[in-house]
C-alpha cells in the first residue's frame, strides 16, 4: 500500500515445523527436517543489518509454532494464540491514540510464497477484518535457478482481489468471446448492464462539466461525503434498465445509497415488480475531489482507465489473480470496485432469497477497463 515511508512499520517473521511422526521415515521428512525457524532467524539479522539504513523504523517480531504446520486445528490454535494478540495490540495502541481514526492509520501486508495449505488458510481466515494487501512470490523458478529474487515473480493483490473472481476486460465481454462460457441470454444481459453503466457515466460526465452542476451536486446533494455512486438495475426477461444515484443530504437520515434509490425507482415505476424479476445489479464509484487553493469548488475525476498490460485479466477457460496496483493509476481505481454497504446487501440478500441467479457486477475503475461479475446468494 502507499503509506508514508517514515510511518512505523512492524514485520512478524512467522515460521513453523511440522512432519511424518514416524521413526522409520527419511529425515527431511521428520519434523526437525520441516522446520522454517532457521530461515526466520536468518531474516531477522538481515533485517538488523540492512535497517539501518534503510529501514530505521522497523519493527521484527519472531513467532514459531512448534505445533503440527499442516494440521488445520494446529494452526488456528497457532494463529489464535501467538499471531492475532501482537496484531490486535497494535490495532488497540492506535485506537487510543487516533480514537475511531485508527482504521486509516494500519495497513497490513501478508507475504507468503508456496507453503503449508493449513497455515495460509489460518493465517488469511484469522485477518479477513484488517482486510490485508498480499505480496504473493507465485513463481520461484528464477530465485531457485539463478539465486536472485525477480519483481517479476512477484504479484501483488489488494484485498478485493483475493475475496472475488479476476475482472474480465470489458472489451471481451463486448465482442462477445465468452458468448459460450456464460450462454447468449447471460451474455447480452452482461452487455446490456457495460451498455447502460458507460451510457450513464457519459451523462454525468457532460453534466458536470458544468461547475455550477458540480457545485450544487457536492453542496447538498452530496453534502456528506462529496462520493458519487450510480448504480444501474436490469430488470425483466426485455432486459429493462433503471438508474439511480446516492443521496447524502446533510440531516440524520439523509443518506440513501444508490443500490437501493434505484430498486425503489424500479418499483415505483411497475408496482407489480416482484423479486425474482430482478437480474442484477451494477455500481460504479465515481471520485469528486475537492479544489485547489483551499476553494470548496470540486472537480470531477474523467478517469480514462487503467493501462490493460497492468493487470491480469480472467481470460475464458483461465482464472488468474493478479492486479498489480504498484504500476497503475491510483487514483482511478481506490473507490473501485465498490461493493454494496451492509444494508444493501441485506437489501439484495433478502431478493436473492427467490432468485439465487442475482448477480452484482463492479468495475476496476471509471474508464471501465475489466468487471467483477458476482453472486448475491454466494456473497
Amino acid at each position: 500500500p502507499m503509506v508514508d515511508k517514515n510511518c512505523q512499520k512492524l514485520m512478524i517473521l512467522v515460521s513453523g515445523e511440522g512432519g511424518i511422526d514416524d521413526l522409520n521415515c527419511s529425515e527431511n521428512n521428520k519434523v526437525a527436517g520441516n522446520s522454517t525457524k532457521d530461515a526466520a532467524i536468518l531474516i531477522e539479522k538481515f533485517l538488523s543489518v540492512i535497517k539501518v539504513g534503510l529501514c530505521k523504523n522497523l519493527e521484527v517480531k519472531r513467532i514459531h509454532s512448534e505445533g503440527d504446520l499442516f494440521r488445520y486445528d494446529q494452526n488456528t490454535k497457532f494463529v489464535r494464540e501467538k499471531l492475532l494478540p501482537i496484531i490486535d495490540n497494535e490495532r488497540n495502541r492506535l485506537a487510543k491514540i487516533y480514537k475511531e481514526k485508527w482504521k486509516g492509520m494500519l495497513h497490513l501486508t501478508v507475504s507468503f510464497a508456496n507453503g503449508s495449505l493449513a497455515r495460509v488458510s489460518a493465517i488469511n481466515a484469522s485477518l479477513k477484518n484488517y482486510k490485508p494487501c498480499f505480496f504473493h512470490m507465485w513463481y520461484l523458478k528464477t530465485f531457485w535457478e539463478s539465486g536472485k529474487n525477480s519483481e517479476k515473480d512477484v504479484d501483488i493483490h489488494n484485498y478485493e482481489d483475493i475475496e472475488t473472481e479476476s475482472p474480465i476486460l470489458v472489451g471481451e465481454i463486448e465482442d462477445d468471446l465468452y458468448k459460450d462460457t456464460f450462454g447468449k441470454e447471460r451474455n447480452e444481459m452482461y452487455k446490456k448492464m457495460i451498455g447502460e453503466m458507460k451510457g450513464f457515466y457519459g451523462k454525468f460526465q457532460n453534466h458536470l462539466r458544468n461547475e455550477d452542476n458540480l457545485q450544487e451536486l457536492v453542496d447538498f446533494w452530496l453534502r456528506k461525503s462529496s462520493f458519487l455512486v450510480l448504480s444501474v438495475l436490469i430488470v425483466g426477461d426485455e432486459l429493462k434498465a433503471y438508474k439511480g444515484t446516492n443521496m447524502e443530504v446533510s440531516m440524520p437520515t439523509g443518506s440513501l445509497c444508490a443500490e437501493r434509490n434505484v430498486i425503489g425507482s424500479a418499483l415505483a415505476d411497475d408496482l407489480t415488480l416482484q423479486r425474482g424479476d430482478i437480474k442484477m445489479i451494477g455500481v460504479l464509484a465515481v471520485p469528486l475531489k475537492k479544489g485547489l487553493n483551499n476553494s470548496r469548488t470540486p472537480s470531477i475525476d474523467l478517469g480514462k482507465g487503467i493501462d490493460k498490460s497492468s493487470i491480469s485479466f480472467r481470460k475464458p477457460f483461465v482464472k488468474s489473480l493478479s492486479f498489480r496496483k504498484n504500476e497503475i493509476d491510483l487514483q482511478n481505481v481506490l473507490e473501485n470496485p465498490l461493493k454494496p454497504c451492509g444494508s444493501c446487501m441485506e437489501w439484495l440478500r433478502k431478493i436473492s432469497l427467490v432468485n439465487p441467479d442475482f448477480k452484482i457486477m463492479t468495475f476496476t475503475d471509471v474508464g471501465f477497463t475489466g468487471a467483477y461479475i458476482e453472486s448475491v446468494a454466494s456473497d
